[in-house]
């Protein structure tokens, strides 16, 4: 390669990182918009799960009670193909994974009082129907 033709390549080159960049960021908006909303809500110590494939977002958050063993699990269901926050919720002992590409379970873990285990909850909740279920 002659010098003037690798100072030509050089210069399309650095036309065109530049606009693939902008362009792939471009694609985006959706992960930048629930990352904001978790981070806003949450702070930075935030999970982010998609199902299957991808269109909803599991944004989940932990959260340990100062002096206590009580952890709070905190989270919302982000719509990635209509850019919205489905449903939120905030449980202390509990747990929250997909169980399809639409439906979340949300389970309670049993508490321990005085040596006796009371009963867990829970529910299913389902992004499509919008539906929380018990």
């Amino acid at each position: 390669m002659n010098p003037g033709s690798r100072k030509a390549f050089l210069v399309i080159l650095s036309i065109l990182l530049p606009a693939c960049q902008q362009g792939r960021d471009a694609t985006d908006p959706g992960k930048a918009s629930y990352v904001s909303i978790a981070n806003d809500r949450y702070g930075k110590n935030v999970e982010y799960i998609p199902n299957v494939d991808s269109s909803f977002i599991l944004c989940v958050n932990r959260q340990e009670s100062a002096g206590q063993p009580v952890v709070t699990l905190r989270f919302f269901v982000y719509d990635a193909v209509g850019h919205k926050v489905l449903f939120e919720d905030s449980l202390e002992q509990a747990a929250v994974f997909w169980m399809n590409s639409s439906q979340l379970r949300v389970v309670s873990t049993p508490e321990v009082s005085s040596g006796d285990e009371a009963p867990g909850g829970g529910y299913i909740y389902d992004a499509r129907a919008r539906e929380k279920k018990k």
